[in-house]
């Protein structure tokens, strides 16, 4: 089972030539309304990118408000076969929100996130008991955990203590300093990170910064993992590139060595929101379905190079099918 612990957020994007001053009005251009929140989007991909047949087994845990908008959430992950059974409604609670300005003439935008009914989704040692049973050797289980929830820190913590068994997926972003804490980063499986929060994580924790004499000496790639493997031993790194693909080092790889799987050039970018949830999500699919690292690698770089050829976050998230089609 693949559980994906994390948000769910509406996102009410405006889109508009200038963004209004304190106290003007402005006239926009459109108005979009899309489902999203990290959680939301990687659970969305991990079962999407799975094969059909395996879709069921994931799930997503969360809470939403009782309002509207709820069911929207709920209807789209139904038809995908996910499990909702972990998915509550809080009472006069709303759902999570992102509020968007999109300035088209430049590209700068401006988010107001309310933490709505993702503020609720706070796990108790009991609920996690019991949606992380012990089962038997052979039966997989992975969560895969973000910063959009209160708490990631305490769930990841209990399932390395109490459930060392499940595999855990960790993307700590939005990257908030009072979680940066190199035990529980060296308690999960595998940590995904882009290339400016890798480096936010080796300055936050061992004080040290990419500067112009240690690129003289190694390559910005060798220098990242060599930093990461002085406080992380345990995961396996995933760094992305953005542009330029990424780079990965297993537990026990030379820490001055990398695997690198280039990016898949496309024509026309539309929108990147959501590409790195779909890429993590893609990883976790194929890593379920027993296939090697850099198999999956290749796998979840080119179902990012389709989502961002889409817009929206999860609706931008592509089938399993079209990936093959274009890897074959």
């Amino acid at each position: 089972m693949i559980t994906v612990i994390g948000s769910l957020n509406l996102d009410l994007v405006t889109y508009t030539e200038e963004a209004p001053q304190a106290g003007e009005t402005v006239q926009g251009d459109f108005f979009e309304e899309h489902l999203g929140g990290k959680g939301m989007n990687e659970c969305v991909a991990s079962a999407s990118l799975s094969k059909p047949e395996r879709r069921s087994e994931v799930r997503m845990w969360g809470r939403l408000g009782d309002d509207r908008q709820a069911e929207l959430f709920l209807s789209k992950l139904r038809a995908l076969n996910v499990d909702t059974s972990l998915l509550e409604q809080v009472s006069d609670v709303r759902t999570g929100t992102a509020s968007i300005t999109v300035e088209e003439t430049n590209g700068e935008n401006r988010i107001i996130i309310v933490s709505g009914a993702n503020g609720h989704m706070k796990p108790s040692d009991e609920e996690l008991g019991d949606a992380f049973t012990l089962g038997s050797s052979d039966q997989k289980q992975y969560a895969v955990l973000q910063n959009e929830f209160p708490n990631p820190v305490k769930v990841i913590n209990w399932l390395a203590e109490s459930r060392p068994e499940v595999v855990k997926f960790y993307n700590p972003s939005p990257l908030k300093p009072e979680m940066l804490d190199r035990t529980t980063l060296n308690n999960v499986e595998y940590l995904i990170v882009n290339r400016g929060e890798a480096w936010s994580l080796i300055n936050n924790i061992i004080g040290e910064s990419k500067d112009a004499d240690s690129l003289q000496e190694k390559d910005e790639n060798t220098l990242v993992i060599s930093r990461l493997r002085k406080f992380l031993s345990r995961p396996t790194l995933i760094v992305t590139l953005g542009s330029k693909g990424c780079i990965y080092s297993l537990p026990k790889d030379n820490p001055d060595n990398y695997g690198f799987v280039p990016s898949r050039k496309v024509a026309n970018i539309v929108d990147t929101t959501g590409a790195g949830d779909t890429f993590l999500g893609a990883i976790v699919a194929r890593l379920y379905e027993g296939v090697p690292l850099k198999d999956a690698l290749i796998f979840a770089t080119a179902a990012s190079s389709l989502a961002i050829q889409r817009k929206g976050a999860v609706e931008g998230i592509p089938m399993y099918e079209d990936v093959c089609r274009i890897i074959r």
